[in-house]
């Protein structure tokens, strides 16, 4: 027992487990709503990280237990200064904390503390044998409960079979004949774009005194339909994408706690599977948010370089939160997105592409001309209505320039629905002016006249592949009623109460 006790306190494995506890602890948090592969990449960076400042650590204070503490002390300030601020930010709003710039002091604290532990760490005499023996004991207990957790809810999912299925496929009879290659080459290309967030043009004129009538009026210009009237079936990203990927209302599944099921109702969605059963190649371009990250069904997906939602998740609870200061990382997600965008037009038609591309949605990280905007940014501040403004005329562009290479690279006209998931979170002293402004939608389509004889102002989400899927294949999807958010459900939203003042 006294040779464990002797082994424990000279290595200092703890070194190792700092990062993959927070990564894990982040992880049960999220559960369900991002997938364990999502974990193996920051993973494998942060046992990189600490092995490299260990190195460096020992080699400056030339003992392994004080190297070891030091740096698991130094690596669980790196992890915990995105959770650290956000308590602070909250105590500022609260009143009780009285600096408004946060992250200067934080840093500056940060940089005191560890000097100061650095300095005496180097002069003091002590072993550190009995503090590493202990940290290793703390991080194996925690490690453990973690590991613990994450299993219990792998194997609850495991053996669900429920998990596996996608009601909407399995109730929905598809009738499919093979075809010739010929023949399948007649069908052209579909293109479903969802600009998230995206306010309708009611929603801009109103609340955020902008015009939108020359990008309206550039697409009207190319052919498409706009439905002005168009309004969300559901007022969040993974309500509205599950029902409208699957032409069909929620109904009972909304009251679901396990987020699962709508990942699963999205990436293994009715529209996909009924577009790959008419012989479509199915493209995906990532998003890098969780709620689009797979498409089952997808022949070709194209995934960004950048972190994905759950790294991101991790990096904002980290040291990284200091990317609020510049969105440099959002903003090199959505640019490396656009360059996908285009490489997914070289792909072999008839091909149903899926693109989610989450903008003008916060974080505010363009300015009008595309250029990097830097001010202090959130996921989920809609504030200023100036930057949402700004970053909705660069996403213009960019879609603008997108329809444009579509046309010049189809060799039959193309069909292309252009939406957006959901309005924004307007600020507002009236709940009647918060609900309309998340609920009024961007609805345009690209469709031959034929088919835009049947479209009507009022059409929402749930009906606009059962339009387009009865023109293409001759099938019988009756119309749904199209039924707006509910707006006593969405109150329930905690979220939309927060931006309701009272």
């Amino acid at each position: 027992m006294i040779k464990r006790l002797q082994y424990s306190a000279k290595l200092p494995i703890h070194t190792f487990l700092v990062g993959l506890y927070f990564i894990l602890f982040v992880y049960t948090y999220n559960m369900g709503t991002v997938e364990l592969d999502s974990t193996f990449r920051i993973t494998t960076a942060s046992l990189l990280l600490a092995a490299s400042l260990y190195f460096v650590f020992y080699k400056l204070l030339k003992s392994k237990q004080k190297a070891g503490v030091y740096t698991s002390l130094l690596l669980f300030g790196v992890f915990s200064y995105g959770i650290i601020y956000n308590n602070l930010e909250d105590l500022y709003y609260a009143g009780i904390w009285p600096l408004h710039n946060i992250h200067r002091y934080l840093v500056i604290s940060y940089l005191v503390i560890y000097t100061a532990l650095l300095i005496f760490m180097f002069v003091t005499k002590r072993t550190f044998m009995r503090p590493n023996h202990y940290l290793n004991i703390l991080l194996g207990v925690l490690l453990s409960f973690n590991i613990f957790q994450i299993s219990l809810f792998e194997f609850r999912i495991r053996n669900n079979n429920k998990n596996n299925e996608n009601p909407f496929i399995s109730n929905t009879h598809i009738e499919t004949t093979h075809l010739s290659d010929s023949v399948a080459q007649k069908f052209p290309d579909v293109y479903y774009i969802i600009l998230d967030g995206y306010a309708n043009q009611k929603t801009l004129l109103n609340f955020y005194k902008y015009d939108n009538s020359k990008f309206l009026n550039y697409i009207k210009s190319r052919g498409f339909y706009i439905a002005e009237n168009s309004t969300a079936n559901y007022p969040v990203t993974s309500l509205s994408l599950s029902s409208s990927l699957n032409m069909n209302y929620l109904n009972d599944l909304t009251d679901s706690v396990d987020a699962n099921t709508f990942s699963r109702l999205i990436s293994r969605n009715l529209v996909s599977y009924y577009f790959k059963q008419h012989q479509y190649k199915i493209v995906h371009v990532s998003s890098g948010y969780n709620v689009t990250r797979h498409f089952d069904f997808a022949d070709k997906s194209f995934i960004q370089n950048g972190p994905n939602e759950f790294e991101r998740s991790v990096l904002r609870s980290a040291i990284f939160r200091l990317d609020d200061l510049t969105g440099f990382m959002t903003y090199l997600r959505l640019t490396s997105q656009f360059k996908l965008m285009k490489k997914a037009l070289e792909e072999p038609s008839p091909k149903f592409t899926f693109i989610h591309i989450v903008c003008p949605h916060p974080p505010f990280v363009f300015n009008r001309d595309g250029t990097l905007s830097i001010h202090s940014i959130s996921d989920m501040s809609w504030a200023p209505k100036e930057n949402y403004v700004n970053q909705l005329v660069y996403v213009n562009q960019v879609i603008k320039n997108y329809i444009d290479e579509i046309l010049y690279n189809s060799t039959r006209q193309p069909i292309i629905v252009l939406q957006s998931d959901h309005g924004p979170w307007m600020p507002s002293n009236n709940v009647e002016d918060s609900y309309m402004a998340r609920n009024l939608i961007l609805n345009a389509y690209l469709v031959p006249d034929e088919l835009k004889k049947n479209l009507y102002q009022t059409i929402t989400p749930v009906n606009s592949f059962r339009i387009v899927n009865n023109y293409l294949f001759n099938d019988h999807f009756p119309l749904l009623e199209d039924l707006p958010i509910d707006k006593a459900k969405l109150l329930q939203y905690p979220v939309f109460r927060n931006y309701v003042h009272k």
